[in-house]
């Protein structure tokens, strides 16, 4: 038993005395860039700097972080020669829609055994947003879907035309992408807003007298696509499938993604009875779904838990707050007799209507609302945050006003009835 017990403690020895020995890790030195030195988008760093180690490099990467260490720019990878290797490459600032603020490059390097990373504090400073142009989707019934780019002087130029009919637009300027869908024969269009290419198509499924495609929307770089059958589907900047949920019984009208929540108007599906749904856009579990006694024209979530909603009940306007914690909504103003036909944010929590009686302001914070422009048609809002320009489609008319003057130019008269506006930004 003895020598057993010797055999097994020589043999453990033996086994761990041949056991390969690990590289300790590369050493990194950066000479360039400088810490805490500034950049602008669109520079290239040059970058200076020397990686040792005692076995043969396996790769090099140079890399952009956020201060949640984050990638927010493309690789540049390095495939060294040897076990020491000097950098001197120019590492491009690529990323148009980096904001301003402290950033990292990264430098990694791996010889296979062990991984290094070193770190320089750098400051970089965002191409300056600007306004591109307003689009304007235009469509007469029997007709083309027609998509046009309209300049700060009302100016417009035919941008895209496309077959089947039109029931919604979206804009992802982070992307410079415009999104358009129809409801019975109009596809799902994802279009590069530079060169007019069409990105992707998805075909409607052809089933009157229900539409296929109900509503898009784009927000915190989530596009998000309602089906009538109830399926949600979400995709990225890019344009791959994110996720698919399917909220039974219920026909989305309008989603809104608020960086937590898939916020959304519906329709019960036997009756038309409407309906506002929380679903948690990570999983696609339905937080609730409540009964309204009105309808839905816009939301906007305005602080903390609170939701801001436009609705009219009857021929009567109102806005209410939902609570996404507690999903209670409490009416908490009303407009005169009329209806509401669409909103939209001009920040600081202040919103401008197209009413049946003109345009009006409504601020949040102080719960009150003004007067814009009596004689206002009604129709379709988007602001201009760049420009600080409210534009409003009526009919075949554009107008545009200064925000906050209401100094009024127009109208520009184009071809076809337009049935959605949005802003397409440089980013």
């Amino acid at each position: 038993m003895g020598r057993i017990i010797t055999f097994l403690v020589f043999g453990v020895a033996f086994l761990f005395s041949c056991k390969k020995e690990t590289a300790p890790p590369p050493v990194i030195e950066i000479f360039s860039p400088s810490h805490l030195s500034g950049w602008s988008v669109g520079d290239s760093i040059h970058v200076l700097a020397n990686v040792q180690s005692s076995i043969d490099l396996e790769y090099i990467e140079i890399n952009l972080l956020n201060t949640d260490l984050i990638n927010v720019n493309p690789v540049l990878s390095i495939i060294p020669n040897g076990s020491n290797f000097s950098i001197n490459e120019y590492y491009s600032i690529s990323n148009s829609n980096i904001e301003s603020g402290q950033y990292y490059l990264m430098i990694e390097a791996s010889n296979g055994d062990d991984t290094e990373r070193k770190y320089v504090n750098i400051s970089l400073s965002s191409i300056p947003k600007r306004s591109l142009a307003l689009i304007a989707y235009c469509y007469e019934t029997g007709l083309q879907t027609h998509i046009y780019k309209v300049d700060s002087l009302l100016q417009s130029q035919q941008f895209k035309e496309l077959n089947g009919d039109f029931a919604g637009g979206a804009v992802n300027s982070e992307n410079q992408n415009i999104y358009s869908i129809g409801k019975y024969t109009g596809s799902f269009f994802t279009i590069d807003a530079n060169s007019g290419a069409i990105n992707n198509e998805i075909p409607a499924i052809i089933n009157p007298p229900f539409s296929y495609f109900n509503c898009i929307s784009y927000q915190n770089k989530d596009l998000l696509l309602g089906l009538y059958e109830g399926y949600i589907n979400g995709y990225y900047g890019n344009g791959n499938l994110k996720f698919s949920y399917l909220v039974s019984l219920f026909r989305p009208e309008k989603l809104k993604y608020d960086g937590t929540y898939i916020l959304g108007s519906f329709q019960y599906h036997t009756g038309g009875a409407e309906a506002f749904g929380v679903i948690y856009e990570i999983s696609g579990m339905v937080k609730d779904i409540i009964f309204t006694s009105f309808n839905v024209v816009d939301f906007f979530r305005v602080s903390g838990e609170l939701v801001l909603v436009f609705a009219n009940n009857g021929t009567q306007s109102e806005v209410y707050t939902l609570n996404t914690n507690t999903l209670i909504f409490t009416q908490i103003s009303s407009f005169n007799s009329g209806n509401i036909y669409s909103a939209t944010d001009c920040g600081n929590n202040t919103f401008v209507l197209s009413h049946n009686n003109g345009l009006v302001v409504y601020n949040y914070n102080s719960n009150t609302s003004s007067d814009f422009d009596l004689g206002a048609k009604n129709g379709i809002l988007t602001f201009d945050e760049v420009d600080e320009r409210l534009y409003l489609s009526s009919g075949k008319e554009i107008y545009s006003y200064t925000w906050p003057g209401a100094v009024e130019s127009g109208p520009l008269v184009m071809p076809d009835s337009i049935r959605d506006i949005h802003i397409l930004y440089n980013r």
